[in-house]
């Protein structure tokens, strides 16, 4: 029953959308939308709008999604609040859109209308889309979304085949220019200046670790996150490795239902905007399910994957599309083997690692991902 009342009630918003056809496509107009109900001037729209504002100033109407749009400065730029009229009207009249997760079933796309589908995630991790869930509502729902989506970004082969074809079941164009966010990873040049300057933001010094764990159950129903993390056990055992003074950074997903009281020595860092800039910023990564293992891998540092709740998290919660031995860390199953793991970590080893991931992987990272993505753009607003 709930399954058809989702059905109904997305089909009624999809129709009553349409009156905003009323309103002309705008040639130079360009919607950007970031995570679910736009979260932040961030991931692969930000760098995507970034080029674009840079490269050919004053050409286009740029339009942000955001769910409050007074918390954000985006100097030049358009901003509209999620499920408002002027965001339904910002989709029924722009020429392009451009979003990096999955978009609503129930809005409908104009004839002539492109929309570009980046993405928020590399490598075949944890299962997506209808390889996790494929109930009645989820499959009617990526029936549309295949519909909707003209390119999908591709950044390896082991994505395209995974998330792309088996989670999406998309059939469409998929451009293999990685990406966008990525390409700042792959400059050394860049990644040491953003990596200076977030320390300075940041007030941190020393060596700097980053966790990053991801949420837990599905992305309406996150679930609490039950295994709690040894920080200060953390924290020291890295002095004892590095005989320096370390920094960690915690990063939380945006959907992470705990709540944590850290200590001084912890910065949390969860309301950071880019975690691009963050990745620039660490030495170390522990993670666990999360693929920003790998963007991190792409700059062959050091990954973790602390993992005490494997079992259940790879036969009850997500799944998996690649398994866990293949991902570009060092497995921890708990408290013990994180030590070990610390104790005896070495930089080269980790660096093979994560190339031999990359490699594995197929992946289509590069430089130029951000100009290949702005140039079809261009191509669609001539």
């Amino acid at each position: 029953m709930k399954q058809r009342m989702n059905i109904l009630i997305s089909s009624i918003v999809y129709t009553l959308a349409k009156v905003f056809f009323i309103f002309p496509i705008k040639k130079n107009q360009i919607l950007f939308q970031s995570f679910d109900f736009g979260k932040d001037y961030t991931c692969n729209p930000k760098y995507i709008c970034e080029y674009l504002k840079k490269t050919y100033p004053g050409e286009y109407e740029m339009v942000w999604v955001f769910q409050d749009p007074q918390a954000h400065d985006v100097p030049g730029m358009k901003k509209v609040k999620y499920y408002s009229p002027a965001w339904f009207k910002a989709c029924a009249t722009s020429k392009v859109i451009v979003l990096n997760s999955t978009p609503a079933a129930y809005m409908p796309k104009r004839k002539g209308q492109k929309v570009i589908e980046t993405w928020h995630a590399g490598g075949a991790y944890k299962r997506i889309g209808l390889s996790d869930n494929d109930d009645a509502f989820e499959t009617w729902r990526y029936n549309h979304i295949r519909k909707y989506i003209d390119v999908f970004l591709s950044s390896s082969r082991a994505f395209t085949q995974s998330n792309i074809i088996e989670g999406f079941r998309y059939k469409g164009e998929i451009m293999k220019c990685g990406m966008p966010r990525n390409s700042i990873l792959l400059d050394a040049e860049k990644r040491d200046m953003i990596r200076q300057i977030v320390r300075r933001k940041l007030d941190i010094h020393g060596i700097v670790i980053l966790y990053a764990p991801t949420f837990r159950g599905h992305t309406n129903q996150a679930k609490k996150r039950e295994n709690a993390f040894p920080y200060a056990q953390v924290i020291e055992w890295f002095k004892e490795r590095y005989e320096k003074h370390i920094t960690l950074l915690v990063r939380n997903h945006y959907l992470d239902q705990n709540t944590y009281d850290y200590d001084a020595d912890i910065v949390d860092v969860s309301e950071y905007p880019d975690m691009q800039e963050l990745l620039c910023a660490a030495d170390v990564m522990i993670n666990d399910y999360s693929s920003s293992m790998w963007d991190f891998a792409l700059m062959e540092k050091p990954c973790l994957l602390y993992v005490p709740d494997l079992a259940f998290y790879e036969k009850q919660d997500r799944g998996f599309f690649t398994p866990i031995q293949e991902w570009p860390g060092i497995l921890c199953h708990d408290q013990d083997e994180l030590k070990q793991a610390i104790e005896n970590l070495e930089p080269e080893h980790c660096a093979q690692i994560a190339r031999r991931h990359i490699r594995q992987m197929g992946s289509y990272e590069n430089e130029n991902a951000t100009k290949i993505v702005c140039d079809r753009i261009r191509q669609w607003t001539k």
